[in-house]
């Protein structure tokens, strides 16, 4: 869930959280697992890679190893969005990529090969959201330096492929489970529709399939 950042709202995941100096256009992204919360600053658009690295990384070294990835991801990205965790002990840069039409969705996969070569499952599910459709790839680093953690973020989407991105990375019981759930989103909010689709990935693992919608 993603709100308007307030002193309240933050009080209310972390109590014990003393609240940052605040960027205009603040967000707060709470996620939850299980009954344990977790509160991350959202910081809409963004600076240069170097100048972005400068203000979250927690140390030079951290952040040289950091620019160094953000630096070999497909050329045309630019930042959209970063994330400094709160609770976690991490952040996060997003680079957003417009949608492409096929010569430049061939160059965007050929430069973007050597980060997802050994992510599982991944053509087949970049593949499942459309050639070329708007996607935002972030990347985490902690504090001993970057971890191997990706999202891809795509603009994009139905709940039909939401489900069928389950069944490339779950079982058979786990994505009837995803699809009942999606279904009843669905249902509240067929008018609308997916906001975004998000897959994460830990390590070269796709663990998730986030749906994104707005509450009405």
């Amino acid at each position: 869930m993603m709100v308007p950042f307030t002193k309240e709202a933050l009080a209310a995941v972390a109590p014990s959280v003393h609240p940052p100096e605040l960027p205009p256009r603040a967000h707060l992204k709470i996620s939850a697992l299980g009954e344990a919360l977790s509160a991350h600053l959202i910081i809409a658009g963004g600076p240069t890679p170097r100048d972005a690295v400068a203000e979250l990384a927690e140390s030079p070294a951290a952040g040289n190893q950091w620019l160094a990835i953000l630096e070999s991801l497909p050329v045309g990205g630019k930042i959209n969005q970063r994330l400094k965790s709160l609770t976690d002990g991490w952040s996060a840069i997003a680079m957003a990529y417009d949608e492409r039409d096929a010569e430049a969705e061939a160059t965007f996969l050929h430069e973007i090969e050597p980060l997802v070569r050994t992510r599982r499952a991944w053509p087949e599910l970049h593949a499942t959201l459309e050639p070329g459709a708007a996607v935002s790839i972030a990347t985490r680093c902690a504090a001993a330096g970057p971890t191997s953690d990706l999202g891809f973020l795509y603009g994009n989407g139905t709940w039909d492929q939401a489900v069928t991105l389950c069944g490339l990375i779950a079982d058979a019981g786990a994505t009837r489970s995803a699809a009942a759930a999606l279904g009843a989103l669905a249902a509240a909010f067929d008018s609308v529709g997916p906001r975004a689709i998000e897959i994460v990935y830990a390590d070269t693992v796709p663990t998730d399939v986030i749906t994104w919608v707005i509450l009405q």
